[in-house]
């Protein structure tokens, strides 16, 4: 991915599709701390969390965003609705609110018959 722009609302979910090896995981990465930009700015809102040109880079803790890998992150003894939740539960997010959250990310990429597995 170059040239990357998006604006995501404040407590959104994002989910990156596209096809192996774009760059979806150096982005997602990069938004959540773990990578340092080379070039250009994130920013949360109005805040600069990676400056590549001015050397700021807020730790990973510090930023309020969760990665959630699609292997070596997931818990086993969870099903995939249950790996999508966590992230959600953690913040506080009310049960009827994460369960609504979790059934409209399931149905994005199409895999909710798989939310039990």
């Amino acid at each position: 991915m170059q040239d990357v722009s998006l604006t995501v609302p404040d407590g959104a979910l994002l989910v990156l599709l596209d096809p192996s090896g774009c760059g979806k995981t150096t982005t997602l990465r990069m938004l959540a701390g773990r990578d340092h930009p080379t070039h250009g700015a994130i920013r949360f809102g109005d805040t600069v969390v990676a400056d590549a040109a001015g050397g700021r880079f807020v730790d990973p803790g510090q930023r309020n965003a969760v990665l959630v890998f699609q292997s070596d992150a997931l818990w086993p003894h969870m099903t995939v609705a249950g790996n999508l939740d966590r992230p959600l539960r953690v913040s506080g997010l009310l049960r009827h609110d994460r369960r609504t959250r979790v059934t409209k990310a399931l149905t994005m990429p199409g895999v909710a018959p798989l939310s039990a597995r």
